[in-house]
C-alpha cells in the first residue's frame, strides 16, 4: 500500500469546509450559507452520508430519501459552487455488524458502499471512514484500532480504485 503524502510547503493546504445538515429540506440549498462560507474562504463541503440511511437493505441503495440524505441534490449544488466534497461514510446498519459494534464485520461490506458512492458521485476529494473514530461513543463496544485499520486499509484501496 503506497504510503500517504504529507501536506508541504509546495501543496496548497484548503483547512476551511462546510458541513450543512439543512440541505435537502423542503428543497433548501442553503445558498445564503454556502455564499457566505465562500466568502470567508470555504472550499470544501462535508457531506455525512448515512449508511442505514443508504443501504438499510444489503445491496440496496436510496441516495435521496428523507432530511439529510439528498445526495444528488449535495453533489449538484457543491458542484456549483465550486466546493470539493469530503464524504464522511458512517453509520454501519445492523445485517452488517454484530451485537453492539460500531464496526462492520468485513472491509469488504464497507467498501461496497465506498465503491457505490464514488461511482456515482465521481470527482468526490476525499473521503472520512466512519465518523469520529476516536470517541467512545462512536466506537462501541470498545476503541480498537487493529480492528479499525483494515476498514481503512480497503476504504483507502476502494476510493483510490
Amino acid at each position: 500500500m503506497p504510503s500517504p503524502e504529507l501536506v508541504g510547503a509546495s501543496k496548497r493546504f484548503d483547512p476551511y469546509g462546510i458541513n450543512d445538515f439543512n440541505w435537502g429540506q423542503v428543497g433548501n440549498t442553503s445558498a445564503d450559507a454556502i455564499q457566505t462560507a465562500l466568502a470567508v474562504g470555504v472550499t470544501m463541503m462535508r457531506i455525512m452520508v448515512n449508511w442505514i440511511r443508504i443501504e438499510g437493505t444489503e445491496g440496496t441503495y436510496v441516495w435521496n430519501t428523507g432530511a439529510n440524505n439528498q445526495h444528488d441534490l449535495y453533489y449538484a449544488a457543491a458542484n456549483a459552487y465550486g466546493l470539493k466534497r469530503l464524504a464522511a461514510i458512517y453509520s454501519v446498519p445492523t445485517w452488517a455488524r454484530t451485537g453492539s459494534s460500531t464496526l462492520p464485520d468485513t472491509p469488504s461490506e464497507y467498501t461496497a458502499l465506498v465503491t457505490a458512492y464514488m461511482r456515482r458521485y465521481p470527482g468526490t476529494y476525499a473521503v472520512q471512514v466512519l465518523n469520529e473514530e476516536p470517541t467512545a461513543s462512536a466506537w462501541l463496544p470498545d476503541r480498537d484500532a487493529l480492528a479499525y485499520l483494515p476498514i481503512l486499509q480497503a476504504a483507502y484501496a476502494a476510493v483510490k480504485a
